[in-house]
C-alpha cells in the first residue's frame, strides 16, 4: 500500500488514480460528493463543456444558476438521482422535479411524469402519489401547486436538492426554514381562543 502524502500534488495524484477507471457520471458523482463532504464549491472553467472530471456539475449548492442548467442537461436522469443521493421519498421527488425542471425544461408536472422519469433513472419502486402530497405539506415545502392537478418544485424545494448529496446541509436548510402556519381549521382556532 502507498504510504499517504500530506501535500496537495500528492492527493491529486491519488484522485486522478482513482478517478481514471470510472466513467464520466461516476467521476462527477464522486467530485460533486466529496465537494459537498468538505463544503467546497466546484465550479466550471470558462469554456470548458463539462465533460468530465470536474467539467461541470448539476447544480450543487454554492452554484446558484450559472451553468447547472447546461450541465445537468449533459447528465442522464439515472446519473443524475445518483450524483443527489435523496434518502427519503420527498428528496426523490424534488431531485425528480428538478430535473424535470433543469433538463427537459418542464416547469409543472403532474403523478404521472414523476413516475415515467423515476422509471428512466431505474429508481427504487415508491408510493409516488404519497411521496408529493407529503413533499407539498407546507410542514416540508419542497413542492407546491399550480392548478390543474399540476405541481411544481419551489425556491425552498430547489435549494434542497442543491443541498444534495449533504444530508448535513439539507438540515441546515431545514432547520433555518420557517414552517408554513399550520392551523387546524376552525377546531385549532376554537382550541386557542379556548386556552
Amino acid at each position: 500500500m502507498v504510504a499517504k502524502k500530506n501535500d496537495s500534488t500528492g492527493a491529486l495524484v491519488t484522485v486522478v488514480d482513482a478517478l481514471e477507471p470510472l466513467s464520466d457520471a461516476d467521476r462527477l458523482w464522486v467530485l460533486q460528493s466529496a465537494a459537498s463532504k468538505f463544503s467546497v464549491a466546484v465550479q466550471q472553467s470558462p469554456g470548458s463543456g463539462g465533460n468530465g472530471a470536474g467539467g461541470g456539475h448539476s447544480g450543487t449548492a454554492g452554484n446558484p444558476g450559472g451553468g447547472a442548467q447546461t450541465s445537468i442537461k449533459q447528465l442522464d436522469a439515472k446519473a443524475f438521482m445518483k450524483s443527489k443521493n435523496p434518502n427519503s421519498d420527498t428528496q426523490r421527488v424534488a431531485c425528480l422535479a428538478y430535473y424535470l425542471n433543469h433538463a427537459s425544461d418542464v416547469e409543472a408536472f403532474k403523478t404521472a411524469d414523476i413516475t415515467k422519469l423515476n422509471k428512466d433513472a431505474r429508481g427504487p419502486d415508491f408510493n409516488v402519489t404519497r411521496a408529493i402530497d407529503n413533499a407539498s405539506r407546507a410542514t416540508c415545502g419542497f413542492l407546491s401547486a399550480v392548478g390543474k392537478g399540476q405541481k411544481q418544485l419551489t425556491a425552498f424545494g430547489e435549494e434542497i436538492v442543491d443541498a444534495l448529496p449533504s444530508q448535513e446541509a439539507v438540515r441546515e436548510l431545514e432547520a433555518t426554514r420557517k414552517p408554513g402556519k399550520r392551523g387546524r381549521g376552525k377546531k385549532g382556532k376554537k382550541k386557542a381562543k379556548a386556552a
